[in-house]
């Protein structure tokens, strides 16, 4: 299980963006893939992620 909120000074996973994380968004619908479930975002990109499903 993911911590709830990054480390402090972890960057946003996507790679144009130069925000901090501010959280772990679930990228697989729960299936694993490569090891990872969440990935840490900021909170735009976060948004994104969730409302385009």
């Amino acid at each position: 299980m993911p911590e709830e909120q990054p480390q402090p000074g972890t960057s946003c996973v996507v790679d144009s963006c130069d925000q901090p994380a501010t959280g772990y968004v679930d990228i697989t619908d729960g299936q694993p893939m490569e090891g990872e479930t969440a990935v840490p975002m900021c909170d735009q990109h976060a948004d994104h992620w969730r409302n385009a499903g």
